[in-house]
């Protein structure tokens, strides 16, 4: 009697560890699952743009131009040069004062950052995306016209950086994902957790993960 006892009490004990193991385990893979089928997403459409970028600068000979602009008449300029190629359901910047979004690691995004977008267009497929003007007006070096924010399941949470967030340079005749000129265990550190999240864009297409 008495091992019966204690065989069903080792079974109940190693059923409990199994259960245990089993609960504190799923959220990682289902928050591990749910982040690669984001980075699917994202190599899509990253795709996606530079098919559409490529088609832009064939037909109207450049992507973006150099200029020293009021900072809304250039984001019409690229938008109108845009629209016919992309899947828009919207054909100007508005502002969505009920959106915001963070770095990876949680912190905020301040206002005089070159990655703060507070207007934004709507894809048909519910992604939002934005333009913003680079500090450079001479495209020297690997210096870009214009950042591209593309949130890629839009409204919808986490919207963090590096998560569902990732950015785009744009040149006069070619797009390239930001990041793609830092050195990988650079983007790597910088996907961390614990980084800003910014260089996953390239990062992710190059088939990093975290």
């Amino acid at each position: 009697m008495n091992n019966f006892s204690f065989s069903v009490f080792n079974l109940v004990s190693v059923f409990a560890i199994i259960l245990f193991m089993i609960f504190a385990v799923c959220p990682f893979e289902l928050i591990d699952m749910k982040q690669a089928q984001r980075i699917a997403k994202w190599k899509s459409k990253y795709e996606e743009f530079d098919y559409c970028f490529k088609l832009v600068d064939i037909y109207e000979g450049i992507i973006a131009e150099k200029n020293d602009i009021d900072e809304d008449i250039s984001n019409k300029l690229i938008v109108s040069k845009i629209k016919t190629y992309l899947n828009l359901s919207e054909d100007s910047l508005i502002p969505y004062k009920k959106y915001g979004y963070k770095r990876k690691n949680g912190r905020i995004i301040p206002m005089n950052s070159q990655f703060y977008f507070d207007k934004f267009l709507k894809c048909k497929d519910g992604s939002l995306i934005s333009f913003k003007k680079s500090h450079n007006t001479e495209n020297k070096g690997n210096y870009p016209l214009y950042y591209m924010f593309v949130d890629i399941n839009g409204e919808e949470k986490p919207n963090r950086i590096g998560h569902d967030i990732f950015f785009i340079n744009i040149y006069s005749h070619e797009i390239k994902a930001l990041g793609f000129d830092k050195e990988y265990a650079r983007m790597k550190k910088n996907c961390s957790p614990v980084g800003s999240g910014l260089y996953c864009s390239e990062f992710y297409l190059l088939g990093g993960h975290f």
